[in-house]
Formats: structure tokens, sequence, C-alpha cells
């Protein structure tokens, strides 16, 4: 389904579960989309509402001008779940997903109730290296990154004996657009919540992977040690954790919304 921002501007989203029962909002990672919340979506649509968004520029929500500040795309969040009669939710975003999360956590505390932050930092590489992706996006397209993209998504026994879940990955990343692709880098370039994350005083589960190249448990650590009421798991996964391990996953983050 689509909610419209404005003109041209429109997110496209799946909800699932019982009406009326506690909302989650999953957010996806770079150049990804609904898919990525696939094992999700139907575990936990059993006891929670959820909704599982494309950001705009992914997928299939379009927009003339994506938001290129993590402020933009958390106000994105905050603009679907008021068109969906949401007041409050859950919400468990991986990668930039779960950047959309730590600004929520410290900007719009009272619209989240439990924060889940999956393979994610308060910052991501250099602002050097996510303008330049930026720049060659704009320039050659997106295919450019592809190779060597699934050895850091997913571990080599998944990779092996998922091929066709590393193939609609890939896919996925395919189908983003151009505007939107170099958007989120200008996100990733520009975004560094290091100095704020201290300001969470939301539950948080910090989910991390042990071979995870891009936001390492490091990070996600640096995250525990900042955010006051923060947990740290960490899983035998390469970035995307949520469908690398996604059982795993899935029951950790169960345990943590409904305690």
């Amino acid at each position: 389904m689509l909610v419209e921002l404005g003109s041209e501007e429109t997110i496209y989203y799946e909800a699932a579960g019982p009406e009326g029962a506690p909302a989650v909002v999953f957010s996806h990672s770079l150049g990804q989309g609904t898919y990525l919340w696939n094992a999700q979506a139907e575990y936990f649509s059993c006891n929670f509402r959820t909704v599982v968004y494309e950001q705009r520029g992914f997928g299939r929500s379009s927009s003339q001008q994506p938001p290129n500040t993590v402020a933009g795309m958390g106000k994105d969040v905050l603009a679907l779940m008021d068109r969906l009669g949401i007041a409050k939710a859950h919400f468990c975003g991986i990668s930039i997903g779960g950047m959309v999360g730590l600004w929520l956590g410290v900007n719009a505390a009272d619209r989240i109730g439990k924060l889940v932050l999956s393979n994610t930092a308060a910052k991501i590489g250099t602002a050097e290296f996510w303008q330049k992706r930026a720049e060659d996006t704009r320039l050659a397209g997106i295919e450019q990154f592809l190779p060597g993209s699934a050895e850091r998504w997913l571990t080599a026994d998944f990779r092996e004996e998922h091929p066709e879940v590393v193939r609609e990955l890939e896919n996925s990343v395919r189908r983003s657009s151009i505007a939107g692709y170099a958007a989120g880098c200008e996100v990733l370039a520009t975004m560094d919540l290091r100095d704020a994350v201290s300001q969470i005083k939301l539950p948080v589960l910090c989910i991390a992977g042990n071979e995870d190249p891009t936001t390492p448990p490091v990070d996600q650590k640096f995250l525990v040690e900042q955010i006051p009421s923060a947990k740290y798991l960490e899983l035998p996964s390469g970035h995307l954790s949520c469908i690398n391990r996604s059982a795993l996953w899935n029951q950790a983050v169960m345990e943590f919304l409904g305690n």
C-alpha cells in the first residue's frame, strides 16, 4: 500500500497482524526493501501489528527528492505513523535503518516504545567514502557496487545454502533509484550521533554480527556503553543478521519486545 506525503512523494508499506495490537515498524538497510523483513513480518504479526516500509527512493516508494539527512528519514517514519494512526510503536532498524532508530530515540522518544538496533552504528565509515559513493552512483549507477556485497551481507555457509536469497537481495539493490541510493549515501556521509546517543533513555537491544565488516561488534558495543538501558546480542552473522540468522534474531527480539 502507498501513503502519499506530497506531490510524487510516496512511501510503500505492508501491514499485517491484529488491528489494535502493539505496533512494530521495520526499517531496512541501504538499497533493500520489504523483502529484507519477510521472516520478521510473518513471525511478529502473530502478536504485533507489523509495519514494514520502503524508504523514499527505494523499492516501490517514490520521491523526486529523497531525504539526504537522517532527520529527513526519521520524519518520514513519523509521517507514516501519523497517516496510519499509530501514536506509538516499537522500532526495528538495520544498518541505515538502525541509524534512523537512533535519531528517533534522541528526537522522538515519545513516539517509540522499544528500539531494536541491528548491525548499525552512531557513525558508519567516513564522510569521504560515502560522499564519493554518492557521486559514483550518479555517474555510473548502482550495479558497480554489487560485486563483493553478498560477502559482507551473509556468511559463507548461508550464501552456499541459499543462493536464491543472494539473488533477491542483489535485485533489491538494482531496483533502487539512482536518486534514492545517492541520497542514502549522503545520509551516511553526514550522520554522526556519537555525542548524542547517551540521551536515549528507551529500552534498547543492540544486535551485532561477528562476521559483519560494515558495522562490526565494536560499533554496537559503543552504543551499549553510551545508552543507559541498552542490551547487547552478538550473532554468528554477516551484516544482514535478520536474514542470515533469522530464527535467532526473531527469538531474541520477540523476547525483548515481550518483556
